[in-house]
């Protein structure tokens, strides 16, 4: 909490030199409820169920890859690590090749 003391600046206000530096400021407490509700929102799909989670990432790759053919675009997974390796076996496996 040491930052909102000493004051912090705003990328988009950088130019003209406006600081952010009360302690109870709206943009703060916005800012705040805003990071509360994003850490609520990310709890929450830590804990669902397996299964829900495989189901939306597969609707999230299957989404990708419409989005890349109406660009008129191919993707490819460049494999190196673990990751991208399990990434790539899952892609297959519901179909994405």
């Amino acid at each position: 909490m040491e930052e909102w003391k000493q004051g912090f600046l705003f990328p988009e206000q950088e130019e003209e030199g406006m600081f952010w530096e009360q302690e109870d400021t709206e943009e703060k407490n916005q800012w705040r409820r805003r990071k509360k509700e994003a850490r609520a929102r990310f709890t929450a799909m830590q804990n669902l169920p397996y299964e829900v989670k495989v189901r939306r990432a597969e609707r999230r790759a299957f989404e990708f890859m419409e989005e890349m053919d109406k660009r008129g675009q191919n993707a490819h997974v460049s494999v190196g690590g673990l990751d991208s390796i399990t990434l790539l076996v899952f892609l297959r496996r519901i179909g994405i090749d």
